[in-house]
């Protein structure tokens, strides 16, 4: 079953885009959906992966990735370059379900705190 429902709908603060399965990523235990109203160069996808340490805690990923282009590009910038944007999830298998949703809760919250993005970008602690 996959993690989201498909076509996935997100808005991105200014307009919806719309994402849907492409396939499960060969060799891992992970999912891609892309956005075929994309322009082909822009390769936007979210990723979803899941794996077990050595130690045993579990660990899930949700990867989001698109090429976009670069304001000032100097004589040897690429015209694209990636933004990614990862939100990982580590925990013992025996944590309950509820106490792991609250941390992610807690995250998620923190992450849309107005100013967030600006503040980090200038690398505020």
């Amino acid at each position: 079953m996959g993690l989201f429902t498909t076509p996935l709908v997100i808005n991105d603060g200014t307009d919806d885009r719309t994402f849907d399965w492409l396939r499960q990523i060969p060799g891992e235990i992970g999912g891609l959906y892309t956005e075929p109203a994309a322009t082909a160069s822009a390769v936007s996808r979210l990723k979803t992966g899941h794996s077990t340490q050595k130690n045993g805690r579990e660990r899930h990923l949700l990867q989001r990735s698109e090429q976009v282009a670069l304001t000032n590009p100097g004589d040897n910038d690429p015209a694209l370059d990636p933004i990614v944007v990862n939100i990982t999830v580590q925990h013992h298998p025996k944590h309950a379900l509820a106490d792991v949703e609250k941390q992610v809760i807690i995250a998620i919250g923190a992450a849309s705190e107005t100013g967030f993005t600006a503040a980090s970008m200038r690398g505020e602690i």
